[in-house]
């Protein structure tokens, strides 16, 4: 995955976060039915990639 320029991050997973909505039918636009699953997986993949969740807090038990 390329590195992405922080000033871009926040617009681009929004358009991703409202293809995902598909507020719009974009998907049975765009997509044909049996590569839905598919297409959404990849959306969803990169907006991982755009807004990774936080790294995990390693606290020790005691």
């Amino acid at each position: 995955m390329p590195t992405f320029a922080e000033d871009l991050r926040l617009p681009a997973y929004e358009a991703l976060a409202r293809i995902a909505s598909d507020e719009f039918g974009i998907m049975d636009s765009w997509v044909a039915a049996s590569d839905g699953a598919r297409w959404m997986a990849m959306i969803n993949a990169l907006r991982l990639a755009l807004n990774p969740p936080p790294p995990p807090i390693d606290v020790p038990l005691l």
